[in-house]
């Protein structure tokens, strides 16, 4: 099948609101296209680069206007999946972008669609009303997938009964829930900027080659193991709703077995990539 036969989709990870889990939801669906052995391209549009930190192939993309937002767009173009982690600052650049141009038939044209990625988490009414903003200026120009995070709680009806969520639920839109991360894993993780299936990946490594380090992380492990299967297989439902109808076909079933060989692997790239950066480092001589 050639590229132009390809239907061609862009994801971007949009709510006005910091701290609501956009980098976390990024990099979890990033590893679930990684897993299915999907091609996309990756972007990490915010200024602290944390995805770029922690995904190797992330590429860095500048979003801080109505045209860099209309760039964003633009790369629809270059790969079957754009997956975009956008800043938390750019309401007023979506607002002024979808205001001003109708990407609707723009979007046919290229044989193209809009997904937007919501995240939300429990009851926090500042998160609530960007993403109100933001999903009344795109309105029916896309499809949305509401990325619920428990992290603060799992009561979301406060966001299902305001006029976004009834919006979003009358025009179709679907629901991701990630559950609450286990703090420990998540501590781990983020002191050595490792996601969830590189963590997982690093722990199998240990279990051949340190043991006893290996044994003081199993609980965490496993809890890394559950989270990757819940949501890889909620990735796996949803996948004819927001994949190309083409990719479809390429769908991983999620099995123990299949999670393990995909965190091994994601843990190798990681870890090659740590020594090829440290190997480039400036060497200090010796007076």
């Amino acid at each position: 099948m050639s590229n132009t036969e390809i239907k061609r989709a862009m994801w971007p990870i949009l709510n006005g609101k910091g701290g609501v889990s956009k980098t976390f939801t990024a990099s979890m669906i990033a590893e679930w296209l990684q897993f299915c052995n999907l091609p996309f391209r990756l972007l990490d549009c915010d200024d602290n680069a944390s995805l770029t930190k922690r995904i190797c192939e992330a590429e860095r993309q500048t979003v801080k206007s109505s045209n860099d937002m209309e760039a964003l767009m633009m790369r629809i173009l270059e790969s079957p999946i754009t997956l975009a982690d956008c800043p938390s600052n750019i309401t007023a650049e979506v607002i002024s972008l979808f205001s001003g141009a109708d990407f609707g038939p723009a979007l046919q044209s290229v044989q193209g669609q809009l997904i937007v990625i919501v995240p939300i988490t429990s009851n926090d009414l500042d998160c609530f009303d960007e993403a109100r903003r933001i999903v009344m200026a795109i309105k029916n120009t896309a499809k949305y997938l509401v990325a619920k995070n428990e992290r603060d709680g799992t009561d979301f009806s406060a966001f299902s009964n305001s006029t976004t969520g009834m919006f979003l639920q009358a025009c179709g839109s679907r629901e991701l829930v990630l559950p609450k991360l286990n703090i420990q894993l998540q501590r781990l993780c983020n002191a050595d900027r490792l996601t969830l299936s590189q963590f997982l990946g690093r722990f199998y490594f240990l279990q051949e080659t340190n043991p006893v380090a290996a044994f003081s992380q199993t609980s965490t492990a496993q809890s890394a193991a559950n989270f990757l299967r819940n949501v890889f297989s909620q990735m796996n439902d949803l996948a004819s709703f927001i994949l190309p109808p083409e990719l479809v076909i390429g769908i991983q079933p999620v099995t123990a077995g299949a999670v393990k060989e995909f965190a091994c692997r994601s843990w190798a790239t990681k870890n090659a990539y740590n020594n090829n950066q440290n190997d480039n480092r400036p060497k200090i001589k010796a007076l």
